[in-house]
């Protein structure tokens, strides 16, 4: 196989020039969205475009539209729009931010996802930064902003699903209630079960749930290295190994 492609079980994208590589974390939240029903969603923060064909793999009804500040991110995930062209009809690629897109879209959606930037990139790295360090790190885009804007663009029975570093939890809970957003899932992942929770999946809606959240675990390898049942069968439609 060819290095710089990632094969999933029906498709493959080309895994080369985008800032962000196909990682866990993006196939994991591309996996776990509630988007069956969803006729319009927005990838913020597309990369390569690996969230929204998976997403357009699960749901071929759904217009899909990916958004990255990264030209090279856009290229690639246009790219692979042409190698996966009867999979990606209702997928569209933009290179804008996500405050610009605010301003022109014009439209609201069923369905937001996003894998964004987890760390502030002041405390990492001295500038002038690159495109891959912009990628995984709060730099053009804080989460005050994210929830701000994704507030915006949701339709009012509509969803943001995101994955974010678990250590930032008190920061979204603290942001989502300042901009009338209500935590209706969430999933706490870890590397193994003996592990502390590394990683956090989070659905919000604009309306508060009669219910309380549903809260679940998920451990990515069992103790001997073996990768968990349920880890297999979150993503067994994806992976060619499973």
């Amino acid at each position: 196989m060819d290095k710089d492609y990632f094969y999933f079980k029906d498709f493959a994208l080309r895994n080369r020039d985008a800032s962000l590589k196909i990682n866990t974390d993006g196939v994991l939240l591309a996996a776990w969205a509630e988007i069956e029903d969803a006729i319009s969603i927005l990838d913020i923060g597309t990369s390569s475009g690996v969230i929204a064909f998976i997403l357009a793999y699960r749901n071929s009804k759904a217009s899909i539209e990916g958004i990255d500040i990264c030209e090279n991110s856009i290229l690639e995930a246009r790219y692979n729009k042409t190698i996966n062209s009867q999979l990606a009809t209702n997928v569209t690629f933009l290179n804008q931010s996500l405050q610009e897109y605010i301003l022109e879209c014009g439209q609201t959606y069923s369905h937001i996802v996003c894998n964004p930037p987890f760390f502030d990139i002041d405390k990492a790295y001295s500038t002038p930064v690159t495109s891959k360090q912009k990628a995984k790190h709060s730099y053009d885009l804080s989460v005050d902003e994210l929830l701000q804007c994704s507030s915006t663009l949701m339709r009012d029975r509509g969803k943001l699903s995101i994955i974010i570093d678990y250590r930032d939890l008190v920061e979204i809970e603290k942001s989502c209630s300042e901009n009338q957003l209500y935590i209706s899932r969430k999933v706490e992942i870890s590397g193994k079960p003996s592990k502390e929770p590394n990683r956090l999946l989070i659905e919000f809606t604009k309306s508060k749930l009669a219910r309380e959240t549903a809260t679940s675990s998920l451990s990515i390898r069992e103790e001997n290295g073996n990768y968990t049942n349920e880890y297999k069968q979150l993503t067994k439609d994806l992976y060619l190994n499973f």
